[in-house]
C-alpha cells in the first residue's frame, strides 16, 4: 500500500509514533489543555506540560486516553489529528497505522479508536495486541543474531540454549520452571 506507514502506541501520559522509514518521529504528551467552557483545545502534548503548573480557572488539562481506552472522544479526534498531522507533514497520501492495544480491549474500545483514527486522517488502521508485537519482536531479534552468526545447527542451538537461559535466570515469582 502506497504512502506514510506508522506505528502507534496510545499512552495514558504520552503517544509515541513510528514512521516505518524514519524510526520514531514524535513521542509528546498526550495531555491538552482545553478553554473550560468552549473545550477548544489552546496546547497539545509538550507545549500543554509547560502550561500545567499555572493554569487558569477559565482552562483544564485533560488526558483523554487512559489505558488504551479513549474517555474524552471530541479531544481526544483533536489530539490524534494534532499529531498525525505533525507525524505526516508535507505528505499527500493518508498514512496506514498499525496500533497496538491491550488484550482487555473489547471490540467496542477497537471500533472506537478506529473511528477516532479515521476521522483524524487515517487512511487504513489495523491493530495488533502488545504482547503478540513484543513477542513478534523478541523473535526477529533472535533471528537476526542467528543470521549474522555463522548458520549452523549447533549455533541456533547454542543461541537457544543462552537465551533459555537468560529467561531461566530472571525472578518469575515461582510462575514457572526452566526445564
Amino acid at each position: 500500500m502506497p504512502g506514510l506507514k506508522l506505528g502507534l502506541d496510545l499512552g495514558s501520559t504520552s503517544i509515541t509514533i513510528y514512521s516505518e522509514n524514519r524510526g520514531i518521529v514524535l513521542s509528546e504528551l498526550s495531555a491538552v489543555i482545553c478553554d473550560k467552557y468552549t473545550m477548544k483545545p489552546i496546547a497539545i502534548g509538550n507545549s500543554a506540560k509547560s502550561m500545567t503548573e499555572k493554569l487558569p480557572d477559565s482552562m483544564v488539562c485533560i488526558y483523554p486516553i487512559r489505558g488504551g481506552i479513549v474517555y474524552n472522544y471530541e479531544v481526544g479526534s483533536q489530539l490524534l489529528r494534532y499529531y498525525l498531522n505533525k507525524a505526516c507533514a508535507g505528505r499527500l497520501l493518508k498514512p496506514s497505522v498499525l496500533m497496538g492495544v491491550s488484550s482487555n480491549v473489547t471490540e467496542l474500545h477497537k471500533k472506537t479508536l478506529f473511528d477516532l483514527l479515521t476521522g483524524a486522517g487515517a487512511g487504513s488502521v489495523c491493530f495488533i495486541e502488545e504482547a503478540l508485537a513484543a513477542a513478534q519482536a523478541e523473535a526477529e531479534r533472535i533471528l537476526a543474531e542467528f543470521e549474522a552468526g555463522d548458520k549452523s545447527e549447533e549455533s541456533f542451538a547454542a543461541l537457544a540454549q543462552q537465551y533459555s537461559e537468560d529467561e531461566g535466570s530472571k525472578d518469575n515469582g515461582g510462575l514457572y520452571e526452566n526445564v
